[in-house]
């Protein structure tokens, strides 16, 4: 590793801290990845997906930057990750699941929440405010929540929207 890259920091922050939470990235993908997938393999909503469907859903968002880790006290603890999209392809994946493109930057119009993990109302509310943070152009969220079996569908208006 040549000494510019070893002297930067492993996390890229993307919230002020709060209270020992902290939202951020990780300079390393990989490493990244891996972090999401061990935070789902305990998490009831997510260990029960199919491996290849769920890999390929945190390795878009990796790639894209479309995600963040919730971290407490120093350790990984939660993560949401999204995508941009068409309004119109957001309805149709929240009313009938069907599989939807991310949209290029200059039409999309919402963000889909398609990962979210919080241990705590409190670092839900953090991670939320971290989110919302990063997406200022899009004037929706569009999210699914699966609790005991139920799902609850949302839609919700960014109320952070700057344009």
């Amino acid at each position: 590793m040549d000494p510019a890259t070893a002297a930067r920091p492993m996390v890229i922050p993307a919230a002020p801290p709060r209270g020992g939470l902290q939202v951020y990235r990780l300079r390393s993908p990989q490493v990244a990845l891996a972090v999401m997938v061990q935070l789902s393999a305990s998490a009831p909503a997510f260990a029960s997906q199919r491996f290849g469907t769920w890999a390929r859903v945190l390795v878009g968002q990796v790639n894209r930057g479309d995600y963040l880790i919730l971290g407490r006290d120093g350790q990984p603890v939660g993560f949401a990750g999204w995508f941009a999209a068409r309004k119109a392809d957001a309805e149709a994946w929240l009313e009938r699941e069907a599989d939807i493109p991310v949209a290029p930057p200059n039409e999309a119009d919402c963000a889909v929440m398609n990962a979210f993990m919080a241990p705590s109302p409190e670092a839900s509310r953090y991670l939320r405010e971290g989110f919302l943070m990063q997406i200022p152009t899009l004037s929706m969220i569009y999210a699914k929540r699966v609790k005991d079996g139920k799902r609850r569908l949302a839609r919700v208006p960014n109320p952070r929207r700057t344009v």
